[in-house]
């Protein structure tokens, strides 16, 4: 029987047996350039690989298989790897030399879902053991200026915050991103500024709202892999990775709006990079930081650049972080997803950019649309936005300012009218609207 067909044939007895919430994934391509017959998954943690052959029945082909499985195995960190020919199934795990024949395939799930029972831990000593790991790579990048608060949020690890499994420390979502925000530090600023298209500035005072659209869309597909490719490359390995349906789920609901730093208003490079080539608009925001803080699903964090090409240093600390191994245990960061996003090229850093995350659902309208630039269908979440004097009631931004660029067609009346619209749009009130002003930068080429 040819290979696919014996795929599909165990896909499916496997399908049949798996409990909700499991998934089970076909050709999934690992991080060490591999490709994996079958994997089972948890959210975002690998089970078991599974490699597919037309026949083992012969000892020096389950040899071979055995050799090439145990490969993936390595590749996805999974506690188990498996070998069937449809017929027979073959299954070890980490902890067992050996590999065992099973009945079928429900003998096969029987084993992978009974992980926990096959070895006794002591979880607080491991948990010991990765605080220590913490402490010690701290001690190597006393060059991040803030590594003291980043030890603090590390030490704080324990089993009320860290569930140890069988080849995985998993966290709760709320220490990653105490941890993350430690490293990446706190934008101190009560504003920010965002360059944009007119049309868009239009839309947003007419109708009130605002989108954040989530990371599968971002313009710059290349920016999307920069921290998964500058670790490959310090881990001498070559990027290529499978997403895991968890994954792909948590970009699809996870919304980000990049902005940047008080200063860069009406910067003459940001008009001609996001500003129309000077022919959008510079908007202001007030940062209303107690819904921000309230609200732990929305975060706004300054973007960590890199020393030079070959030089990040707190990516370099992330990588050496999920780089720990503890027996079979190494660590597993679910929102390293989105997180990644705030790390970028040193070229960059003259943007001085500030993003805005937002993790959670309920508040904003959820839509799809065809981003323009490379027309990948992808979601955006749309929040109710207010312009000053007003303010904000659900969503951490207030519009404070427009700039006009100074290329724009009619800018005066462009001006006049949009001090029309602020004022229609804010009944009630009667002075200290949000300003329109012209950009004074007149020697735009």
């Amino acid at each position: 029987m040819l290979e696919y067909a014996i795929m599909m044939k165990v896909t499916e007895a496997f399908h049949k047996k798996l409990p909700q919430g499991i998934d089970i994934m076909v050709e999934y391509q690992t991080a060490g350039n591999r490709r994996a017959d079958l994997v089972i998954v948890n959210g975002f943690e690998i089970l078991a690989c599974i490699e597919i052959k037309s026949n083992i029945s012969d000892e020096k082909l389950l040899l071979e298989a055995q050799a090439q499985v145990e490969l993936i195995q390595k590749d996805t960190h999974s506690y188990y790897a498996v070998i069937t020919d449809g017929d027979r199934y073959y299954v070890k795990s980490l902890s067992n030399e050996r590999f065992e024949e099973k009945r079928d395939a429900e003998a096969v799930i029987k084993v992978i879902l009974g992980v926990d029972k096959e070895k006794e831990r002591d979880n607080d000593f491991d948990i010991e053991s990765l605080r220590n790991y913490f402490s010690k790579i701290c001690m190597k990048y006393d060059m991040i200026s803030n590594i003291n608060k980043i030890k603090k949020v590390l030490e704080g690890v324990s089993s009320a915050n860290c569930e140890v499994t069988a080849t995985r420390f998993k966290f709760k979502r709320s220490f990653e991103n105490a941890f993350f925000q430690s490293l990446l530090g706190t934008y101190t600023d009560k504003e920010i500024v965002r360059y944009i298209p007119f049309s868009s500035v239009f839309r947003t005072l007419n109708e009130q709202t605002i989108g954040m659209v989530s990371l599968v869309g971002m313009n710059d597909v290349s920016e999307c892999y920069y921290a998964d490719q500058f670790c490959a490359k310090i881990n001498n390995k070559e990027w290529t990775k499978g997403v895991l349906p968890a994954e792909r789920s948590m970009l699809n609901n996870t919304y980000i709006l990049s902005c940047n730093d008080l200063s860069m208003e009406d910067n003459l490079t940001m008009w001609r990079l996001y500003g129309d080539n000077c022919k959008g608009v510079c908007i202001k925001f007030i940062i209303e930081k107690d819904k921000l803080y309230k609200d732990e699903t929305f975060i706004l964090a300054p973007v960590s650049y890199g020393q030079d090409k070959d030089t990040h240093y707190a990516l370099e600390f992330v990588n050496s972080i999920l780089s720990i191994k503890i027996g079979d245990r190494e660590p597993l960061f679910e929102t390293w997803c989105y997180w990644k996003h705030f790390f970028k090229d040193y070229r960059y850093s003259v943007e001085k950019e500030v993003r805005l995350l937002y993790t959670g659902n309920g508040l904003g309208k959820r839509d799809w649309i065809l981003v323009k630039e490379n027309d990948i269908p992808c979601t955006i979440s749309v929040f109710p936005i207010k312009c000053a004097p007003n303010h904000s009631n659900d969503f951490p931004l207030t519009l404070k300012g427009i700039k006009i660029g100074s290329k724009c067609i009619d800018i005066e009346t462009k001006k006049s009218q949009l001090e029309e619209l602020i004022k229609e749009r804010n009944v009630g009130y009667d002075r200290l609207y949000a300003e329109v002003s012209i950009s004074e930068i007149d020697n735009y080429r």
